[in-house]
């Protein structure tokens, strides 16, 4: 078992842009969500594709037709990547036709279409890797399909397939169900495939423990990583209709993202944190407005607000504002650019890694952040500075950490420029660039080379 930390310096071994790499080696990226998805799943292929090249790999894309997508598209993203990259759309079962069945997965419908161009691709291109990035995860399962054609496939994990959450749930639930087919399924993926990448080393570290044979592969492990050059684009396009308007003549901290059933305890105690301190100042009880967006797994109910419910129980309804239904990533970045401050709550869970850090800090606006403190999440914002971040390592005493949180978002809402400045050297081996030289070095590694 080979285990591949992250490259911290990129620039120690990136290629100058002018230089030509005289040996190209080509990588068949499959992603069933593709710029212009709004999907977070979609921002690995998306930085690969843009910055393999440099590092002597060409990236091939292939995706599912976005005409199957069923999130509202972001054609602002699509402007974000690389307009160099070869993008090669696949067919899927429209919908319509499997809905009634109670399938709707990305990853089965498009299963087949998937398989078919990547079995032209590898007649035509002989591409010397493919790499396969979850969820959705039923494409892994070309693994075999891929290796008897005598190419190395490396599987990448933005998410757990066999997720702890859904293994608590009923067998006779949907959640359930789907754990009891991860479980049988994804061995059969992995038994194929040649290396594995995942966000954390934590979570490779209980794929080991599932899967022992995973021990003679290689494997690595890659934050999603930031690209600042999307800050660099976006933020003077802070005019013009917002998505969720913030009132300017309120003092606004911003949360964009899912608000996960894991959360709840951290949300708890940043709400007890936030009666506290609005409590003992009603001047700040009327200027202060946090706003959450994006926050509710259910697209097809908008009036599910569970943040809302909490922010009741907690009693600081009075300055909570919730808009579950999802943004557009360009639409998440302009709301950080309008916002006073930053809040990035993770989950109890050691392995969780929030994609949603990297767009916070490269905002540059103060933050207040709390995850666990084994998660690389904190890690990197504990290093970065530039706010206050909280680490989390026993749910069950929580609570005591009511003071600590308190303290920092005192700091946070009336003298944001006491927090340490922000280190951007802390996260430069998690920019998309130095993500994409670390891969570029696991491929190599993974063909011997």
């Amino acid at each position: 078992m080979t285990f591949i930390s992250p490259i911290r310096n990129a620039s120690a071994m990136s290629p100058s842009r002018n230089i030509r790499i005289e040996t190209e080696k080509k990588v068949v990226i499959v992603s069933p969500y593709f710029p212009p998805s709004s999907r977070a799943g979609v921002h690995r292929a998306r930085h690969l594709a843009k910055h393999l090249g440099r590092y002597g790999w060409t990236p091939i894309v292939v995706h599912v037709e976005e005409c199957h997508y069923l999130e509202a598209l972001d054609d602002a993203l699509a402007g974000l990547s690389s307009s160099t990259s070869r993008v090669i759309a696949a067919s899927a079962i429209p919908i319509s036709l499997t809905r009634p069945f109670g399938i709707g997965d990305l990853g089965i419908r498009g299963y087949l279409g998937i398989r078919s161009r990547l079995g032209e691709l590898i007649e035509e291109e002989s591409p010397d890797l493919v790499m396969i990035t979850g969820s959705p995860f039923y494409p892994m399962l070309l693994t075999r399909f891929i290796n008897r054609r005598g190419v190395k496939v490396v599987l990448d994990y933005q998410d757990p397939w066999r997720s702890e959450f859904n293994e608590t749930q009923s067998i006779w639930s949907k959640r359930g169900l789907s754990h009891l087919v991860a479980k049988w399924l994804e061995p059969r993926a992995l038994k194929f495939c040649d290396g594995v990448t995942s966000v954390s080393q934590t979570q490779n570290e209980q794929l080991i423990v599932q899967y022992p044979f995973l021990k003679d592969k290689k494997i690595a492990h890659f934050p999603i990583g930031g690209d600042p050059e999307d800050f660099a684009l976006l933020t003077n396009e802070v005019s013009g209709q917002e998505a969720v308007a913030l009132d300017k003549g309120h003092l606004n901290l911003v949360y964009v993202g899912a608000y996960l059933p894991r959360a709840e305890p951290l949300m708890r105690i940043f709400f007890r944190a936030l009666h506290n301190l609005i409590e003992g100042d009603t001047s700040l009880k009327k200027r202060l407005r946090v706003t959450f967006v994006g926050t509710s797994n259910r697209p097809e109910d908008v009036r599910y607000k569970p943040v809302t419910q909490l922010a009741v129980q907690e009693k600081v309804s009075a300055v909570v504002f919730e808009f579950p239904s999802r943004v557009l990533y360009s639409e998440a970045l302009k709301l950080l650019a309008r916002s006073d401050g930053v809040l990035m709550i993770g989950s109890d869970e050691r392995h969780y890694t929030a994609s949603k850090i990297y767009p916070g800090l490269m905002s540059g606006k103060p933050y207040l952040a709390f995850f666990h403190e084994d998660s690389s999440s904190y890690d990197i914002l504990s290093k970065a500075g530039g706010g206050g971040t909280v680490g989390i390592s026993d749910v069950e005493q929580i609570e005591m950490l009511v003071g600590l949180i308190q303290e920092h978002l005192s700091t946070l809402v009336y003298n944001p420029e006491n927090f340490p400045e922000q280190d951007r050297s802390a996260y430069e081996g998690v920019t998309a660039a130095a993500i994409a030289a670390g891969y570029a070095a696991f491929f190599d590694s993974v063909m011997g080379l």
